[in-house]
């Protein structure tokens, strides 16, 4: 389904605009459908809205794939919103997280859900092309890939990072990294103690991998050494809010305070706070944290549960300059930000909410975005 733009008005918005932080409307807002909807269920109860818990742009900017809780993967177009694409993902748990395999002429996903699959589509000929499952049905949190599409890395619930050839996942885990002097298929991540939730490869750098989760760390691994060189503290990670723009370091925490920072990737310190609420009441816990794109990074988004809202900031003074509500959905309420995600190609970036949308919405004008 495709929500036309429409303004979310109201008591938020009249506090943003006394306080000259426009409300960002969103140009297109794309409804995920239910198992249901696609014909997959025939239980009624599965026809309410679908959290959609990754939602990322293709290469191109042209397409935006979703991942939903009921295990369910669409893709849209990103200009029109139309559905052009569905797949039904293994043991119908939820789709947690998902990226986009750099393929010369080809559009290819990798999916991951909470029963441990791993699956490769073709989204052209609608079809999978390759699929492993991990150890003990893990629940899988978190994927990221090389620039040069040559690996890929999983994380979750058992702690385990796993590093696998893109062109071979099916094979398993390559034997890559070593444990204890002992050749192994996996990072062992004796610094988690918790949960993994988020993976970024930095772009600048395919030997360089972070990690961060319940713990309340970020690791900084090297491939080449197999360790963790450096690492970041006072991060609670709960969702794909790790992300790398040249030398710097991203983290959304979901914490009441402090929750938005900078931090240098040379040396894991600390560079800044970015306050959450400036001028505003209230804190949000962050599901997710992500630097533009188009605009080299000058500006970051985040969003999570208290404030059920996005909010987009200027990275070198910290302010916000502009708020994209998630207003009322399917369900009649406000819903929770649960993944944020930038074009590549254009000034717009994506919101997920935990009632099935999407929201596309412009982030500059159009003499900024020239400008960027």
């Amino acid at each position: 389904e495709i929500q036309p733009m429409a303004a979310t008005r109201g008591a938020t918005e009249a506090a943003a605009l006394l306080l000259g932080v426009p409300v960002l409307e969103p140009r297109i807002t794309i409804c995920g459908r239910s198992r249901a909807a696609l014909g997959l269920h025939e239980d009624a109860a599965r026809s309410a809205a679908q959290a959609v818990y990754s939602a990322r742009f293709s290469k191109s900017g042209e397409l935006i794939a979703l991942s939903m809780g009921d295990g369910v993967v669409e893709v849209h177009n990103v200009k029109t919103g139309v559905l052009v694409a569905k797949h039904q993902g293994e043991g119908f748990q939820p789709c947690t997280c998902l990226r986009w395999a750099p393929r010369q002429q080809k559009n290819i996903i990798i999916t991951a859900n909470c029963e441990g699959f791993i699956e490769e589509w073709d989204v052209d000929l609608n079809r999978r092309v390759d699929q492993v499952r991990e150890p003990n049905n893990n629940a899988i949190y978190a994927l990221d890939n090389t620039d040069n599409g040559h690996y890929l890395a999983s994380a979750g619930k058992d702690k385990i990072i796993r590093i696998y050839d893109v062109a071979n996942i099916d094979s398993g885990p390559i034997n890559l990294l070593e444990v204890s002097g002992e050749s192994t298929h996996l990072i062992s991540v004796e610094a988690h103690s918790n949960r993994i939730y988020s993976l970024k490869f930095p772009h600048a750098d395919d030997n360089l991998l972070l990690s961060g989760g319940w713990d309340n760390t970020v690791q900084i691994w090297d491939l080449r050494t197999k360790k963790a060189v450096r690492h970041l503290s006072g991060c609670h990670i709960a969702g794909d809010s790790v992300d790398v723009y040249d030398k710097t370091i991203l983290t959304g925490s979901w914490t009441k305070g402090k929750s938005l920072a900078l931090w240098d990737l040379g040396t894991g310190n600390k560079i800044k706070d970015i306050d959450w609420s400036p001028g505003f009441t209230g804190l949000s816990r962050l599901y997710t944290a992500q630097f533009s794109k188009m605009d080299r990074g000058s500006h970051c988004i985040a969003g999570g549960s208290d404030n059920k809202e996005a909010r987009i900031f200027n990275v070198e003074s910290g302010q916000v300059v502009g708020r994209i509500p998630t207003g009322k959905g399917p369900t009649g309420h406000e819903a929770i930000v649960y993944c944020s995600h930038f074009s590549l190609t254009a000034p717009e970036v994506a919101v997920s909410t935990s009632d099935g949308r999407v929201l596309i919405v412009p982030y500059l004008t159009p003499t900024r975005a020239r400008a960027a």
